[in-house]
């Protein structure tokens, strides 16, 4: 009996040690668990109040610390997102605002992969679109489908319109253009936004009526905006437009009359007399095509299109 006692008391000690072993190592597990997740937490509030003050060098040390260890956190991945996006915006050195266009649409991708939700937020793609749209001309035009990709899920911002417009118009997508501007417009008009449009935005729209061949469009448009706001050195050019487009459609006297406005605020500018000079001959007055061809070429006796017009007239 005493012998099956001990035997009995043996096994109670063995089976007590083992869960006081396996206590004590879930208890350190939980502790550094809660000891590390504390550290993270304390990281990235660093991170996040070094983003905010644009101190980018310890920034980006925080995060590559912390991204080493735990590259599928969501909570590490978005702080990236924000660091690099602001880093793009706001670094003085040209060479760290490229790489972090890059790393903000290399992280934004990651993101999507990870969290399938993000795929239907605008504002994942309009930080893509942006981040494209740095890195030059090659990307312009994922940069468009990223910001049309954010309209279409609901991006409101006269910003994302405005930039989608401009891109499109480089592109030479002006209807595109067209459509994203006047949307801009009519949201300022109605006073749904507090974003001023520049007059370069302005002077643009014009342009892209007519590079979408609505030159009568064109016309009206830029014959407001001569009479509106814009800085007046602006309004020299926008008669001359009006005296091409104007020439463009048949309507010589209207033309004629756009090309003197043009050159009595800027009577320095080559290309106005040079177009001038085809609206004379348009309308057989020769000697007149001759003088403006001819003042062309002593504005700029390098005006080699000039020259050749001068010699077949």
């Amino acid at each position: 009996m005493a012998e099956e006692r001990y035997i009995v008391e043996k096994t109670i000690d063995r089976r007590l040690v083992y869960i006081i072993i396996g206590a004590s190592i879930v208890l350190a597990l939980g502790v550094s668990t809660f000891f590390l997740l504390n550290v993270r937490s304390h990281k990235l509030t660093l991170l996040d109040r070094a983003v905010s003050v644009n101190d980018f060098d310890n920034a980006i040390y925080l995060f590559n610390e912390l991204y080493r260890t735990n590259p599928l956190d969501k909570n590490i991945i978005k702080s990236g997102i924000a660091l690099h996006y602001a880093r793009m915006r706001y670094a003085t050195n040209e060479d760290a605002r490229y790489t972090s266009a890059e790393k903000a649409v290399s992280f934004v991708r990651q993101m999507m992969l990870i969290d399938w939700r993000l795929t239907r937020d605008p504002k994942a793609y309009a930080i893509l679109g942006r981040a494209y749209e740095f890195r030059g001309q090659t990307f312009f035009d994922d940069a468009i489908e990223c910001y049309e990709r954010a309209v279409a899920l609901g991006d409101t911002s006269v910003d994302t319109r405005v930039r989608t417009g401009v891109l499109c118009y480089t592109q030479g997508r002006f209807g595109n253009a067209v459509t994203h501007w006047e949307y801009a417009f009519d949201r300022v008009r109605e006073g749904k936004s507090e974003i001023r449009i520049t007059d370069d935005v302005r002077y643009l729209l014009g342009h892209a009526y007519a590079g979408a061949s609505n030159y009568g469009k064109a016309i009206d448009y830029f014959t407001g905006l001569a009479q509106s706001t814009i800085d007046a050195s602006y309004t020299s050019y926008i008669h001359a437009d009006l005296g091409l487009w104007c020439f463009r459609q048949g309507l010589y006297p209207e033309s004629e009359y756009h090309f003197k406005t043009a050159l009595s605020l800027d009577d320095k500018n080559p290309r106005t007399y040079y177009n001038m000079a085809f609206l004379y001959k348009k309308m057989n007055r020769i000697g007149d095509a001759r003088r403006a061809l001819e003042r062309s070429l002593w504005i700029d006796k390098k005006f080699l299109e000039a020259e050749i017009a001068l010699k077949r007239l």
